[in-house]
């Protein structure tokens, strides 16, 4: 119901739905995209490598209202490869909310990480794997205005 509300107050139809690019392990991508339609709020554009050049160019393709992006030790998705690409995102679109998502007590790093990029403002928001699916969907949503 909230989802249609939603939607109609932001002029209804697909249109109006809010892109998001999920840069994560396809695994991860499919669980996420599937909370995610559910709502009806979202327009799903998976990107299943962290190749910068990828992200961008889908985030331009799609104009991307919001990214959300797994942070891990596995390579591609790991601290230091997120740190690098965040600047490049902020630099396509600064109004675009960019958001982490992550496993709770994977690594100290990676939870310092999540903690001091959203305090340090590179980052909107950070989720871990654990929280419930439609809090991430309406977390998620209430980053766009």
């Amino acid at each position: 119901m909230q989802a249609s509300v939603n939607a109609f107050m932001r002029g209804g139809g697909d249109a109006n739905l809010i892109n998001i690019v999920l840069n994560m392990p396809e695994l991860y991508a499919l669980a996420a995209e599937e909370a995610l339609r559910k709502s009806g709020e979202f327009r799903c554009n998976p990107v299943s490598r962290c190749e910068p050049e990828k992200v961008l160019q889908t985030c331009q393709d799609c104009r991307a209202d919001i990214v959300l992006m797994h942070v891990s030790l596995a390579s591609g998705f790991t601290v230091n490869e997120r740190k690098a690409l965040l600047p490049l995102l902020r630099a396509q679109n600064n109004k675009m909310k960019l958001a982490l998502i992550g496993e709770p007590k994977i690594s100290e790093h990676i939870e310092r990480f999540l903690m001091v990029s959203t305090q340090a403002r590179l980052v909107d928001n950070f989720y871990y794997w654990s929280n419930e699916p439609d809090y991430l969907a309406q977390s998620l949503e209430s980053l766009y205005p």
